[in-house]
């Protein structure tokens, strides 16, 4: 029923004395209404706030515990139980600028003291080419040029040897000149073997160069200064500088590559050491870059063999043929997010998650133990081809529950994701001699990152130029079981066609 409208312009003569409320005014008492309904809303949105406060509140702790849940399991990861890390000293702003490296200027240069005695005496006939200019136009001279080399011969003492060279005067270049002997460097006080043991030892043992000095003076009672190890290093990494190359050459045709990357530091600052290599050939390169362009730069364009690589995404700037991701990989990340999950105070809303990861750890576990039947041949190729469906069906029934911790998400979204791991983790079952995992490359880079460890890094390019290239020479040296010093010898005295026919000359 509607109520009946109030002639226009009444006034209630009742209006501020109200029979029908008890003589209460009325207009006090809509007043009254009228603010109790804006202290209502009022309330209501507060308490409305009120929850979105709590929400978010609970929505940081969330994070807050995943947050002191990952620093935890990273600080058990990288040290050892009881052990905290050491708080770094304030920087102090006064402070002057570090001392330049090196000598002072002006300082003179250390010479190596002459030996007491001579123990060979090893005559040189004058050349009948000149070394210099190849000019066949030589007269006699009865000038002589003698030189003091001292080598080693894994004796307790070095062994001195002179030698005495005959000249023969060059017109081309108006002065005498003379030959090298077999074994002898030119303008060089030390040997090649002690140059070759001193970058093996560096290189291959991975001891400093301070150390390097130190050994040979206990053992051999050969003193030098560690700068001629490091001038031994770069003089090495120089002349390997066309086996590199010749070694990059040999990747880019190469059917099958495991590649990784580390870290490194140049100079003090970041950088990084990319491995590229198969059971044949190692190749290092220290770059500051991470981007793809470094690895596309060592591998080309066109580059259309295997490669098994980690989850990250810069290889797949690589036009390979076939792919396959390193599956220890994932075991791993699953068992580290299960470890960070159960360090959280409240692990209850991740039991999903947590047993998700300790599935998918298991699955591919199972899956690298089909890698080992394969190559003992209890698993063939055709039966090996045929389990691909059965294990992305067994994949896709795992990843079908519901997950909530971010990590856990990104894991399942990387196995079922297209564009990234999904057409990657089966593939060693249909690829001869493409294995589940890139143990390979982490192998490789061992001895590397314990160098790292050890020396910091590279102080310059040129140091890292020399140390990715003699890393590069050695590993390959040692797949194709070849003996590292002799090698290393060659280096130093033959031309680099014979070095190269010595590396890749046929074992039996």
């Amino acid at each position: 029923m509607k109520l009946p409208q109030a002639p226009s312009g009444f006034d209630c003569p009742y209006q501020r004395a109200c029979p029908h409320m008890d003589g209460i005014s009325a207009l006090w008492a809509f007043s009254t209404f009228q603010e109790q309904w804006r202290m209502q809303e009022t309330v209501r949105k507060l308490e409305d706030d009120n929850d979105q406060l709590l929400a978010e509140i609970h929505q940081l702790r969330t994070e807050r515990d995943q947050i002191k849940a990952q620093f935890q399991a990273l600080h058990r990861k990288q040290f050892k139980a009881g052990k905290t890390a050491p708080v770094p000293a304030p920087l102090d702003a006064d402070k002057k600028e570090p001392k330049k490296r090196g000598p002072p200027t002006g300082h003179p240069p250390w010479r190596r003291p002459a030996p007491q005695q001579v123990d060979h005496t090893v005559h040189v006939p004058a050349p009948t080419v000149c070394p210099h200019c190849a000019c066949t136009s030589l007269s006699p001279s009865q000038e002589t040029v003698t030189q003091i080399q001292e080598d080693i011969v894994i004796l307790p003492r070095p062994v001195v040897t002179a030698y005495h060279h005959d000249t023969a005067f060059c017109p081309d270049c108006n002065r005498p000149v003379h030959a090298t002997a077999p074994g002898e460097l030119r303008n060089c006080t030390i040997g090649p073997t002690t140059k070759a043991v001193a970058v093996w030892l560096h290189q291959q043992l991975k001891l400093p160069f301070r150390q390097v000095r130190e050994l040979f003076a206990s053992l051999f009672g050969m003193s030098f200064v560690p700068a001629t190890a490091l001038n031994a290093t770069l003089t090495a990494g120089n002349k390997a500088l066309p086996l590199y190359e010749d070694l990059r050459d040999k990747l880019r045709a190469a059917a099958l590559l495991h590649l990784d990357e580390t870290s490194w530091r140049l100079d003090g600052l970041p950088a990084w050491l990319w491995y590229v290599g198969n059971a044949d050939l190692d190749f290092f390169h220290i770059d500051r870059s991470r981007s793809s362009a470094v690895i596309t730069a060592i591998l080309g364009d066109d580059f259309n063999g295997d490669i098994v690589t980690d989850g990250y995404i810069v290889y797949d700037a690589i036009l390979a043929r076939w792919r396959q991701t390193c599956l220890a990989h994932i075991i791993r990340t699953a068992k580290d997010i299960v470890a960070e999950l159960n360090l959280i105070e409240d692990p209850t809303p991740y039991q999903h998650d947590v047993a998700f990861l300790e599935t998918i750890a298991n699955f591919f576990s199972e899956v690298c133990k089909l890698d080992h039947q394969r190559r003992s041949g209890r698993l063939s190729r055709k039966k090996a081809r045929t389990l691909v469906p059965t294990l992305r069906r067994r994949l896709h029934a795992i990843c079908s529950g519901r997950l909530v911790h971010t990590k856990t998400l990104n894991l399942r979204d990387r196995l079922l994701s297209a564009k990234r791991d999904a057409k990657k983790l089966f593939t060693f079952l249909t690829r001869p001699g493409m294995p589940p995992t890139n143990n390979h490359s982490e192998r490789a880079l061992r001895a590397e990152v314990i160098a790292r460890k050890i020396s910091f890094g590279s102080r310059s390019p040129a140091g890292a130029l020399a140390f990715a290239v003699l890393a590069s020479i050695l590993g390959t040296a040692r797949r194709q079981r070849r003996p590292l010093i002799p090698l290393l010898y060659s280096l130093f005295t033959e031309e680099t066609p014979t070095v190269q026919a010595a590396l890749f000359a046929n074992t039996a």
